[in-house]
């Protein structure tokens, strides 16, 4: 875990860690970050640095 990670957007937990997705169908394989507490991914990227970008640049909900 990089020290700019951003807590799980659904529970708020900083157990969070880069899950390979295996190989797919067409030999392609990809990245995620998936929460350890409630098991939420963030979006399946190429490789696990884009994963952890993906992650830490989501958008932060509308305080209302």
């Amino acid at each position: 875990m990089s020290k700019a990670t951003k807590p799980c957007p659904f529970c708020g937990s900083y157990q969070v860690e880069p899950m390979n997705t295996g190989w797919s169908m067409t030999g392609d394989y990809g990245e995620t970050i998936i929460c350890l507490t409630c098991e939420a991914c963030g979006p399946w990227k190429r490789d696990e640095r884009e994963a952890w970008a993906a992650w830490n640049e989501r958008k932060e909900p509308k305080e209302h």
